[in-house]
């Protein structure tokens, strides 16, 4: 009896491993299978890139700059530029100072410009007052120099009619889809903001 008890022991022993085994390879394929399933990629989220594309006019970046930051943008990409100049800030005028050659001889400008930010986000830099070394002069007459003896890029246009500098920001050329515009410029609060637009 003792035989044959073991010989059931035994039985009912493999009986048992050979269920447990079944159920934890099942339970494991259940586990990896569910896992792989969560994992797998939802046709909806395949399709939101085309929900998030911009439309036209919708600001994508806006970026908050400093008077100090905006010097130094300037300086840095004027490096190759062989026209002297200085700008600084002073009060709520931008101070521009360079040289005009008249008679053979260079004579130092100030033009001191107020700038206001457009409807369409360039900047336009209306000119208050000329100083041609220690006289004030009229604005157009400097004006019309500074358009033929200063080498601004194509996009600052110097509008001596209106007494203006006009800076297209929009028109900078930033590939097909996007452009910049101004949204603020306080000299006085330090408080310059710039967007990058979707065309």
């Amino acid at each position: 009896m003792d035989k044959e008890r073991n010989v059931m022991m035994r039985f009912v022993t493999w009986k048992t491993a050979f269920w447990g085994l079944l159920i934890i390879n099942l339970l494991t394929f259940l586990a990896i299978f569910l896992f792989l399933r969560s994992m797998s990629i939802d046709e909806s989220e395949l399709n939101r890139s085309e929900l998030i594309r911009p439309t036209s006019g919708d600001v994508l970046l806006e970026v908050t700059s400093s008077k100090e930051q905006i010097l130094q943008l300037i300086y840095s990409t004027d490096l190759e530029s062989e026209q002297d100049f200085v700008i600084e800030f002073e009060g709520a005028y931008v101070k521009y100072q360079s040289s005009i050659r008249i008679l053979g001889q260079d004579i130092g400008f100030t033009v001191y410009l107020e700038p206001v930010v457009a409807g369409n986000g360039d900047l336009l830099l209306n000119v208050r007052q000329v100083q041609l070394g220690f006289f004030d002069i009229p604005v157009s007459m400097i004006l019309a120099g500074m358009g033929e003896s200063t080498d601004f890029p194509e996009w600052v246009v110097v509008d001596s009619g209106n007494e203006l500098l006009h800076v297209q920001i929009t028109e900078l050329d930033l590939g097909a889809n996007y452009y910049l515009q101004f949204k603020e410029f306080d000299v006085q609060a330090d408080n310059i903001k710039l967007e990058l637009v979707a065309k």
